[in-house]
């Protein structure tokens, strides 16, 4: 065999090489992992859980999104109904929403926090607790009359500022129900 047969036979044998790698997929880009994070503990049956490195994950363990659709699987969940609040951790932000207002008016948490939000409503009205900013779309809470207390849990955002929340039942924010969180 001269040599310029020698290098056809092998670039025939190259040529096929990757033709066979491109139909097996080993050319395929490489697959975009999601972490998991080890599940910690849970503030409130139904709530989401807390990674033991500080992060509000999904039942499947990866990071809870803020941003995502109210009660969706990425986002973070609201406690079944919680009746004795006694039980619950001592660090959560007791949110009561009535026809006069929202308490407290205001509150602060740190940048990136786990923070436990626990709503109730102390009126005949049904109420929708939520945040303004599309970045909090998923903290939202719905409670109406004699309905026990619910814990949101969820990571504060990681931007500091002032993020406003609000009652989203028509005419309710005319009557004081709003107020504001800081991110320090």
């Amino acid at each position: 065999m001269d040599k310029k047969t020698i290098i056809w036979i092998i670039l025939g044998v190259v040529v096929v090489a990757v033709v066979v790698l491109a139909l097996t997929g080993s050319f395929s880009a490489p697959q975009k992992t999601e972490q998991t994070y080890k599940p910690g503990n849970v503030a409130a049956p139904g709530a989401s859980a807390v990674s033991t490195s500080g992060i509000v994950v999904t039942s499947e363990g990866k990071a809870a999104r803020n941003d995502a659709a109210p009660m969706s699987p990425e986002a973070p969940q609201e406690s079944l109904p919680i009746t004795d609040t006694s039980s619950v951790t001592s660090d959560a932000i007791d949110i009561k929403v009535t026809s006069t207002g929202i308490t407290p008016k205001e509150f602060s948490v740190r940048a990136g926090a786990v923070t436990h939000l626990l709503v109730s409503t102390g009126d005949q009205y049904t109420h929708l607790f939520k945040f303004q900013d599309p970045s909090l779309s998923a903290i939202a809470v719905g409670i109406g009359p004699g309905d026990p207390a619910r814990l949101m849990t969820f990571n504060a955002p990681t931007t500091k500022g002032t993020y406003q929340y609000f009652c989203d039942v028509p005419g309710h924010v005319g009557r004081g129900e709003s107020g504001k969180m800081i991110v320090n």
